[in-house]
């Protein structure tokens, strides 16, 4: 694509309150002057360089700011953000931002429906403010170079839905707080991160769980009994949307036998445990599993198997 300057009078393709473009080039203040009644901004899917000078009070107030895949950084948050009090969905993904999350708090308390920072090269702790963000119902910090342990704040995000904060550099144990504060959380994604640690029984208590991927980790210990019965996975089978379908352990340092109570997970598509150091019998109820697609065991040493090594060696 050829890059070139953006013309500066937009306002006549203004409709709706929308304003979505399609283009590769530069955009900077002088775009946005008689934007006055925009409501959507969507700048995504481009390779849109934003050049608006920090001091700069952009003329509207936006509900959603789309701009994956453009420019926004790379040595700082983009700084026009901080005068938008009413943004509830934001998605800066892909966004080449360099930098820590900010103290915005006062900015960013509406975000609401989605906020998304994922595959940039953010850094520093999670802020402990973004736990303030109670109406929040999806957050993806994954693919970021963010570290150290899990904020216990982010049990305040009580309309949670997703929680991606996968390829990370956070470390500590997982908390079991998990399984106490978020009642709607549907995805919780942690993997490739350095957690350590047994598996938190409590986590079995997320009702509305589907989607569990704790893989590339440092987990140890054994899976506990209570995966087989995570809270509400019965008296809703006939709800799809109310069954755990994945369940991602792979890649880590787990040991023992495979519970039998795992196959009560009879929503379960994909079950990975691979790359560990189970051993024992493979249930044979696992077969109870009818939507079972995807199976990998990968490393996985039957009794008969070990003893066979240990001879050998």
């Amino acid at each position: 694509m050829v890059k070139s300057q953006l013309p500066s009078d937009h306002s006549k393709i203004v409709m709706g309150g929308h304003y979505q473009i399609r283009n590769t080039c530069i955009v900077t203040e002088a775009h946005f002057l008689k934007l006055k009644k925009l409501l959507d901004l969507d700048l995504s899917s481009n390779s849109f360089t934003l050049d608006v000078k920090s001091d700069r009070v952009l003329p509207f107030q936006v509900f959603s700011l789309a701009m994956s895949s453009c420019h926004l950084g790379p040595l700082s948050f983009p700084t026009w953000l901080k005068s938008q009090k009413q943004v509830y969905d934001v998605d800066f993904s892909n966004a080449s931002i360099s930098c820590s999350i900010p103290y915005w708090k006062y900015s960013i308390k509406h975000w609401k429906l989605c906020s998304s920072l994922c595959n940039n090269h953010l850094f520093g702790t999670i802020p402990t403010f973004l736990g303030q963000l109670s109406w929040l119902e999806t957050l993806h910090l994954n693919d970021n170079k963010l570290y150290g342990q899990f904020p216990s704040s982010l049990q305040n995000l009580s309309s949670l839905e997703t929680l991606n904060l996968g390829n990370n550099r956070l470390n500590g144990r997982i908390p079991p707080l998990i399984g106490k504060g978020f009642e709607s959380l549907r995805i919780l994604i942690l993997r490739s991160n350095s957690f350590l640690g047994e598996l938190p029984a409590l986590l079995s208590n997320l009702s509305s769980l589907q989607v569990l991927d704790l893989a590339e980790n440092q987990l140890t210990g054994s899976i506990p009994a209570s995966f087989g019965h995570f809270k509400g996975q019965l008296q809703r089978y006939t709800k799809t949307l109310s069954l755990v379908t994945m369940l991602d352990l792979s890649g880590n340092n787990l040991s023992g036998d495979l519970p039998t109570e795992m196959t009560n997970l009879f929503g379960l598509v994909i079950l990975n445990l691979s790359r560990n150091h189970f051993t024992g019998h493979i249930p044979k109820s696992i077969s109870k599993l009818k939507q079972l697609s995807s199976l990998d065991l990968l490393d996985f040493r039957t009794k008969n198997t070990a003893k066979t090594k240990e001879k050998e060696a």
